[in-house]
């Protein structure tokens, strides 16, 4: 072969190297971009929870209730995604529409959460005989009941990526009632509304003034998820609009079956002026039965989220929910353990933040386990307003549950009356009792909520919580604390309430961290401003985007660190790269940079 020749076919060949690399550079690339956009999640190994093995090979006939969990929805090219999700935004009402836009960009209205799930998945699953109760496009996925030799069959499913149980809990678990005690003034004097008995737990927040200025939540959506909504016909209902209902137990718009809505949903928004007075007796409200406490039957999670993916779809701007998994049969797997309440692991918990990214205030009872108890969950989101309850003196009630959360946060976020409220009866139609419990103080700041709404309709999810904390009533040790949270909420205060710093902190020194490369697993993140008591830790790309925001770390002690789990926003875990952090008191900050390594 001539020298040119030879040249000629080196030439040749280089090209095809060439050309194979680009088509696998290409490849990577487009791939990269789906797991980037988690358009596919690999199956798990194993599939199959330990929880769930433990039964399969215990249990051959009798059949449970768990979650199978999807690697995908159907497709894995961004560009089919992003039709999709164009697609999608057409369905969306104007008001969902609207309250979206004021947390995601214009090309982020719709994500991977809203798109449904791929129906050929769910009829190849409904082929194995199972029952399946509800679908999640949130959470990409299915709870069904099934047997140990269904499981065994589902886990061979090439799109099943995994196999959980559903978390249970035995409900809302009802106090005694609660002795009316005498509060400290009974009565408004200058007050155009007569709140009768009431008065106290509204004015113990500020509520009255709000009214005074002509607000009542009018033009706000509250959706209430609860064990069921008897005697809606009692006066204190009488001009109360009630937009949409839906029990997810019997699937069907009948969702009486319990009092205790009855008395959550009088507590925010009845109205029978001389007896009682809700904060957000204009508001509009959506009543979704999730739970029945009437049974010995355990309460499941998948109802609520179920409830809560209808509430935002129907436009909720609130929503109001005394739910918790703490306290079902423990050591089965029933429920949840301390450890996931971390704001990343409960199935409640993810999905409650992922309302909270869609533009929705999502208040939570802290819950009724008392200072040797847990918390609620999702009453430990990053994104929830937990509430605690103190009595008519501005006392902690014995009941109300403590923080802080797994990872450290603090927790209840904020405080409400929780002792003798004030609610409707469910005997007779013009009864009123005093009642106790988190479950009542939730609601009332649900009830701020939506009149902060009203007064700025502009306000995220974000902005509703900071101002509830930082305008609160300090009470008890000064700070923030695992007791009170924040304090006894100020609605007032709230309203005026101005989420623009003053002045950006002074950049006073750098930050370092261990371990440093991480490797997905998370690190601490050390800094020199220990004498200052509450920091926030923000986390940005190397191009300057906000991957993280966390709040409420409190450094005590000899604690000289705060946490960052390697995870964004929506708790996913974030790609390989260098990662700047920001540790941000009242009046210092100081900065460093990761590098994240898989």
């Amino acid at each position: 072969m001539t020298l040119r020749a030879q040249r000629k076919s080196l030439s040749l060949h280089q090209s095809w190297i060439l050309l194979l690399i680009a088509i696998f550079l290409a490849v990577f690339l487009s791939w990269n971009e789906v797991y980037g956009q988690k358009l596919f999640c690999g199956p798990k190994s194993p599939k199959i929870e330990p929880e769930v093995a433990r039964w399969v090979a215990e249990s051959r006939a009798q059949p449970h209730l768990v979650w199978v969990f999807f690697t995908d929805k159907g497709f894995t090219r961004p560009e089919q995604y992003s039709r999709m999700r164009e697609r999608w935004e057409t369905r969306l009402s104007p008001r969902v529409l609207s309250r979206r836009l004021k947390c995601l960009p214009p090309g982020g209205i719709v994500d991977f959460h809203d798109l449904p799930l791929c129906q050929q998945y769910v009829n190849k699953v409904r082929d194995l005989k199972v029952e399946i109760r509800h679908c999640s496009r949130w959470l990409n996925g299915v709870s069904l009941w099934s047997t140990s030799v269904q499981v065994e069959k589902l886990a061979k499913l090439r799109f099943v990526r995994c196999i959980q149980k559903v978390k249970r809990s035995s409900g809302i678990q009802p106090l005694p009632s609660s002795p009316q005690l005498p509060p400290s003034r009974k009565s408004c004097s200058v007050c155009f509304i007569d709140y009768g008995p009431s008065f106290w737990q509204l004015d113990q927040i500020y509520v009255p003034q709000l009214h005074q200025q002509g607000y009542d939540g009018q033009g706000v959506r509250i959706c209430l998820l609860d064990s069921g909504f008897d005697n809606l016909g009692h006066r204190v209902f009488s001009r109360m609009r009630i937009v949409g209902t839906w029990d997810f137990l019997d699937a069907d718009e009948d969702v009486s079956g319990d009092d205790h809505g009855t008395r959550t949903l009088s507590v925010v928004g009845g109205f029978s002026p001389g007896n009682l007075v809700g904060p957000a007796f204009g508001a509009e409200f959506l009543l979704a039965r999730t739970e029945d406490i009437g049974s010995e039957t355990p309460v499941e999670e998948d109802n609520w989220i179920a409830g809560l993916e209808w509430a935002e779809g129907q436009g909720a701007d609130v929503v109001s929910s005394s739910l918790g998994y703490l306290d079902w049969d423990p050591g089965t797997g029933e429920n949840y353990t301390w450890e996931d309440l971390d704001g990343d692991h409960a199935k409640t918990t993810i999905a409650a933040d992922i309302a909270v990214q869609k533009g929705v205030v999502v208040v939570n009872s802290a819950g009724n386990n008392g200072p040797d108890g847990l918390l609620n969950t999702p009453a430990d989101g990053k994104g929830v307003i937990s509430v605690g309850a103190v009595d008519p003196s501005g006392l902690l009630a014995y009941f109300s549950s403590r923080g802080p959360t797994y990872d450290g946060r603090i927790k209840p976020d904020v405080v409400a009356g929780g002792v003798g409220v004030i609610s409707a009866s469910a005997s007779d139609s013009d009864g009123y009792e005093p009642v106790q419990g988190t479950s009542f103080s939730a609601p009332l700041v649900a009830g701020v909520c939506a009149l902060l709404l009203q007064i700025h309709p502009d306000w995220t999810p974000r902005k509703i919580a900071e101002a509830l904390r930082q305008t609160a009533t300090d009470l008890g040790p000064p700070g923030p604390d695992n007791l009170y949270g924040w304090g006894l909420v100020n609605a007032a205060a709230a309203a005026r309430f101005d989420p623009s710093p003053v002045a950006p902190p002074k950049l006073t020194s750098t930050v370092y961290s261990c371990p440093n490369p991480c490797r997905g697993t998370g690190t601490r993140i050390y800094t020199p401003l220990a004498p200052e008591r509450e920091v926030t830790l923000h986390i940005y790309s190397a191009t300057g985007l906000l991957v993280r925001s966390l709040t409420g770390f409190m450094l005590e002690g000899d604690k000289e660190f705060v946490f960052w789990d390697g995870k964004n926003q929506e708790g996913r875990p974030v790609a390989s790269g260098i990662y700047f952090c920001q540790v941000q008191s009242a009046h210092l900050k100081a900065a460093g940079k990761i590098t994240v390594i898989k």
